[in-house]
């Protein structure tokens, strides 16, 4: 009976990823925003699972089940999610801003700090918490720390980001059983726009594991995806820097 619980809240867990409960675009790059400039933007994305591997250990005895690449059910469709992601940003100081991401049922939130700008080459560290509620009822909490990598070339900036989180699922209709999560993640992706706007596609891979467990039996649910990713937005306030527009003199 406890393996059948633990089975179905793994099986809870695979159901929310291809509902689109959980966004793995960031749609971001290594710049922050100045002191009093504010962002608004807009994504969305298509997840395609991988390979999804189901291990159970029940009193020592250990199965394991999986569907991979060669299962046209699982590659060949592309999921979207239910809802765009919506993102703002907020800058706070040089080099530091702040984002938060409304996501289908949760939302999370960064603090972006840029470690290094040659005007060329920009590196930054995005630490993010999300808080998400899959099938309304289940709560969801994990921590990502991304580092992300942009090189400007002008007309296009590219960017690459790579991070790893972890995380764990509460079940409020359980009493002993527990779900943690731990993956990787990285994306690659171009920024192109101006001051006051910007389009970002994307594409990444995330790899994930979870494990149910309690006394008697222990779960693994480990799954890898892709995505696409497409976000847009605005950006509001004069940069630091910025040189004044010219106060025209009037002819005498």
């Amino acid at each position: 009976m406890r393996f059948k619980r633990l089975a179905v809240i793994t099986l809870l867990a695979m159901s929310a990823l291809a509902s689109g409960c959980w966004s793995s675009a960031r749609y971001q790059t290594a710049n922050t925003l100045d002191p009093g400039q504010t962002s608004f933007g807009a994504g969305f994305q298509a997840v395609n699972l991988r390979d999804i591997c189901v291990e159970a250990e029940v009193d020592g005895t250990k199965k394991k089940s999986c569907a991979g690449d060669g299962d046209t059910s699982l590659s060949d469709v592309w999921i979207p999610n239910l809802m765009p992601d919506l993102f703002f940003r907020f800058g706070l100081a040089k080099d530091l801003d702040m984002g938060i991401k409304l996501l289908f049922i949760g939302g999370e939130v960064d603090v972006k700090y840029r470690l290094v700008d040659t005007g060329k080459v920009k590196l930054a560290i995005a630490p993010a918490a999300k808080i998400g509620f899959p099938f309304i009822v289940v709560q969801e909490y994990s921590v990502n720390v991304p580092l992300i990598f942009t090189v400007n070339l002008g007309s296009v900036e590219l960017s690459a980001a790579a991070g790893a989180n972890v995380g764990m699922w509460n079940i409020p209709f359980t009493t002993d059983e527990s779900l943690t999560t731990s993956g990787f993640n990285a994306q690659i992706g171009a920024s192109f726009g101006g001051q006051t706007w910007y389009i970002r596609p994307e594409v990444g891979y995330t790899a994930n594991f979870m494990i149910a467990s309690d006394n008697d039996a222990t779960v693994g649910l480990d799954m890898d995806w892709i995505h696409v990713g497409l976000g847009f937005g605005f950006i509001w306030g004069e940069a630091a820097g910025a040189t004044p527009a010219a106060v025209p003199v009037p002819v005498q």
